[in-house]
């Protein structure tokens, strides 16, 4: 296990980072181990409980379509019911700020969506608060509304005040 940064490392990172000309950033299942989902490889992972000849390959569904549907649903069903951990809201708020930012996952849990829908509503309601504060008028529906695709929970819910 390796030491936490320095003081001095975290701000080369943040030099680094601000002077740079594109980003990558790479992410894996480990990711969105915070959001209650399992990974595949580490402690406790699904390789280490299941084979993945068993569940993983087109021979396994030849054998057992059945268990290698509710393997997969169990999975998206997870995945339906999680949300954006504070890893997958540091990158959509990074991401967010610049516009040479690519984001490249494994992941298919859709985390870092939800969080760049979640951090972007966040935004736009504070501009309207703040619109509305300067006795400006908000835009339509005076305040926002986070939208999840069918089968993920609400992450966001928020409105601007009304002005008067």
């Amino acid at each position: 296990m390796s030491a936490a940064a320095t003081s001095a490392e975290i701000d080369r990172g943040r030099d680094l980072l601000h002077s740079s000309r594109g980003v990558v950033v790479l992410t894996g299942a480990g990711l969105s181990a915070d959001s209650g989902l399992a990974t595949f490889r580490g402690p406790g992972g699904l390789w280490r409980k299941y084979r993945p000849e068993e569940l993983a390959t087109p021979e396994a569904f030849r054998r057992d379509p059945r268990l290698v549907w509710e393997w997969y649903e169990a999975r998206r069903r997870a995945a339906a019911e999680a949300a954006p951990n504070d890893a997958h809201r540091a990158i959509a708020e990074f991401a967010l700020r610049r516009d040479d930012v690519t984001i490249v996952t494994q992941n298919v849990d859709g985390l870092h969506t939800l969080a760049a829908r979640c951090v972007a509503a966040e935004q736009a309601a504070e501009m309207r608060l703040a619109a509305n504060a300067a006795g400006r008028k908000a835009g339509a529906g005076g305040g926002c509304i986070q939208q999840n695709p069918p089968g993920h929970r609400a992450i966001l819910e928020t409105s601007a005040a009304p002005s008067h």
